[in-house]
């Protein structure tokens, strides 16, 4: 995925106009200058926030399941289920510069879900 939305700080826009082979671009336009001073306003002299400027690669691998049976003497059906992603890169880069994300907070190695349901005619839990 590519033009991820990315928030931006004052040094990544200054970085991103100042550092980028196609100088001056759009984010050079962030910065507002005394027309006569060619210096940065004393108030409201950048604007920052959301841009379009990051690519996000993701490989993984997943595996469903879903077994089903009916329960002896009219107990129901019982249902188990199991889903796990393996993620094998995911990779988000800002600036060309790369973050690897697996082990992280929020990106586990394995991330797995797994549920159980029991039926009898109009009752069902799930767990």
């Amino acid at each position: 995925m590519s033009e991820n939305i990315q928030q931006f700080t004052l040094t990544q826009i200054k970085q991103a106009c100042y550092d980028s082979e196609e100088f001056p671009n759009e984010f050079c336009g962030k910065f507002r200058r005394d027309p006569n001073k060619k210096q940065l306003l004393k108030t409201d002299a950048y604007e920052s926030g959301y841009v379009n400027a990051g690519d996000r690669y993701f490989r993984a691998m997943s595996i469903d399941a879903l077994y089903k049976t009916e329960l002896p003497d009219t107990w129901g059906e019982l249902q188990l289920g199991a889903y796990v992603l393996l993620p094998q890169e995911q990779t988000v880069v800002t600036l060309g510069t790369p973050n690897l994300n697996i082990d992280e907070p929020g990106n586990a190695e394995i991330k797995a879900n797994f549920t159980a349901r029991w039926t009898l005619d109009d009752l069902a839990v799930t767990v």
